[in-house]
C-alpha cells in the first residue's frame, strides 16, 4: 500500500520496480497544471501523482466489471497486466509544456514533432546510463505483457482487439480512469475538496456494452456528479483569466522560439527533463539572446507578478458577444501561421505605432475531441418483462441501450452550455499600453478573421 493525497495506491513489488524507472519517475517534475500554482499555491502536485492515482482507479475498474457478463473474454490475465500498466505510463509523453502544445492552432510541423505516438516510442525505449529502457522493464516485470497491445491501447489505433479495445475506453472516455483521477486530486489540490465525490458511486454501475465501458441506469446520477465537477473545474480554475492569460504568453514564447523541426527537437530532448521553475528559466534566458525585440520583451511576462501581466480587454462567450458564433467557428478553423497572422494585423491596426512588443494576443480555449462531456457514453437498462404463454409464464430481460445525453438533462444541459458560455474569446494587451478600447472597436478587428 503506498500513501498519497486523496486515496492510497494498492501495489505489488514488481509494480514498484516499474514506477521507480528514471522515464516514470520524470514526471514527479512535471506539475499536473501548468500555471495554477501561480494562484493556488496548493495546487503544486505532479503527473507523477496523476499516474499513480490513475493505475489506482485502473485497478477498481478492472475490479468492477471483471463479474459483468462476458468480461472474462475480453480481460485475461494478459489485458488486465496490460491495463495496470497502461494506464501507469498513459501520462509518460507530458512535460510542462504539453497543456499549452495540446492547445496551438493546428500546424503540421508541431503536431508531428509532439505526437503522443512519437514520444511514446522514444520514452518507452530511451536507454539511461546502467539501467534498462522502460519497455524493457516492463517486459522482464510483466511478461504476459505485449509491447504492440501496450501501444495500441494508448495510441487508439484502429482495429483494436476486444481487450484493447476495452481496456482503452477506460483511459479515453467520459468516465475514464484519468477523468475520476485528476477532478477528485486536482480539487484537492485546488482547495475546493467539498466539490470531492466518492469513486465507489461510479465503480458499482460499471458495465460493458460492445467492448466499451458504460454505466447501467442506476448510474447516471454518479455520471452526472463527475460531468458537472469537471465542467466547473474548467469554469472555475482550468479557463478562468488568469490561466487562460498566461497560457496565452507562454504559446507566444513557444511559437517564436521553436519555429523549425530541428528546434523543436531541441525542445523535446533539453525541456522534457526539466521541472517547472527549470524550464521556465531555460526559456527566458533563451528569449533575452533573441534577435527579435519583441521577443526579449516577452521574456519578462514568463515570471512576472499578476499585477505585471497583460491587460484583459475583451471578455465574452457566444451568448454574450451577439453574432460570435461565426467567429469562433473561424477562429477554430484557423492554422497557427493564420493564427499569428490575425494577431499581428490586429496589433497593428489598433496600435501602428507599437512595433517593439507584442502588443496584442487573442484566446480561445478548446479541447481535442473527444470533449469527454458525457457524449461517448453509453447507458444499459436492463428490464425483466413477462409474457404470458399457452403453458407456463415466461420471463424474458429487455435490454434498452441509450446515449448518456438522451438519458440526463443534466448532462445535455452541460453539453450545451459547454459550447454557448464555458468558452470564452479574450483578448490582451500589453499593459506598457495605455489605451481605452471599447468592445464594439475589438469585435469589429475579430472579423478581420474572414480575411486571414
Amino acid at each position: 500500500l503506498t500513501l498519497m493525497p486523496v486515496y492510497p495506491l494498492v501495489t505489488t513489488k514488481r509494480f514498484s520496480q516499474l514506477v521507480n524507472h528514471s522515464s516514470i519517475q520524470r514526471l514527479s517534475r512535471v506539475p499536473q497544471l501548468t500555471a495554477a500554482y501561480r494562484h493556488f499555491p496548493s495546487a503544486n502536485h505532479t503527473r507523477l501523482e496523476h499516474s499513480l492515482g490513475v493505475a489506482e482507479v485502473m485497478r477498481r475498474y478492472l475490479v468492477s466489471v471483471i463479474n459483468e457478463e462476458y468480461a472474462l473474454s475480453y480481460l485475461s490475465e494478459a489485458y488486465i497486466q496490460t491495463g495496470l500498466v497502461a494506464a501507469l505510463i498513459s501520462n509518460l509523453h507530458q512535460f510542462v509544456f504539453t497543456n499549452i502544445i495540446n492547445e496551438l492552432p493546428h500546424s503540421d510541423l508541431w503536431q508531428k514533432a509532439f505526437a503522443k505516438e512519437t514520444l511514446l516510442d522514444k520514452l518507452l525505449n530511451r536507454k539511461e546510463k546502467n539501467e534498462e529502457t522502460l519497455l524493457e522493464l516492463t517486459r522482464r516485470l510483466f511478461s504476459e505483457v505485449d509491447a504492440n497491445s501496450l501501444k495500441n491501447i494508448l495510441n487508439g489505433h484502429a482495429g483494436l482487439t476486444d481487450g484493447e479495445l476495452l481496456i482503452h475506453s477506460m483511459l479515453n472516455s467520459s468516465i475514464d480512469a484519468r477523468v475520476v483521477d485528476y477532478i477528485n486530486r486536482d480539487s484537492h489540490h485546488l482547495g475546493n475538496g467539498a466539490q470531492n465525490f466518492s469513486q465507489d458511486e461510479i465503480f458499482q454501475f460499471l458495465t460493458i456494452h460492445e467492448g466499451r465501458i458504460a454505466l447501467n441506469l442506476r448510474g447516471v446520477a454518479a455520471a452526472e456528479q463527475i460531468i458537472a465537477q469537471r465542467y466547473w473545474l474548467f469554469n472555475r480554475f482550468y479557463w478562468n483569466r488568469p490561466n487562460r492569460r498566461y497560457g496565452a504568453v507562454l504559446r507566444t514564447a513557444l511559437i517564436e522560439m521553436f519555429r523549425t523541426e530541428d528546434e523543436l527537437a531541441r525542445l523535446f530532448e533539453e525541456f522534457y527533463w526539466l521541472d517547472n521553475e527549470g524550464a521556465l528559466v531555460k526559456l527566458e534566458d533563451m528569449m533575452k539572446n533573441h534577435k527579435d525585440v519583441k521577443v526579449v520583451d516577452l521574456s519578462n511576462f514568463l515570471r512576472a507578478n499578476h499585477d505585471q501581466q497583460y491587460k484583459i480587454v475583451y471578455d465574452k462567450n457566444i451568448q454574450e458577444g451577439g453574432d460570435l458564433r461565426p467567429t469562433f467557428q473561424k477562429l477554430d478553423a484557423l492554422k497557427l501561421d493564420d493564427w499569428t497572422r490575425l494577431e499581428r494585423e490586429i496589433g497593428n491596426t489598433l496600435f501602428p505605432s507599437v512595433s517593439d512588443k507584442f502588443s496584442v494576443m487573442i484566446d480561445l480555449p478548446k479541447e481535442r475531441a473527444p470533449r469527454k462531456l458525457g457524449e461517448d457514453i453509453y447507458v444499459v437498462s436492463r428490464e425483466r418483462q413477462s409474457k404470458k404463454g399457452v403453458v407456463a409464464l415466461e420471463q424474458r430481460t429487455a435490454t434498452q441501450i441509450r446515449g448518456l445525453t438522451n438519458v440526463s438533462r443534466i448532462v445535455e444541459g452541460i453539453l450545451r452550455s459547454y459550447d454557448e458560455q464555458l468558452r470564452r474569446l479574450r483578448v490582451f494587451v500589453h499593459p506598457a499600453i495605455n489605451v481605452s478600447i471599447e468592445s464594439e472597436n475589438i469585435e469589429e478587428k475579430l472579423h478581420r478573421v474572414d480575411r486571414v
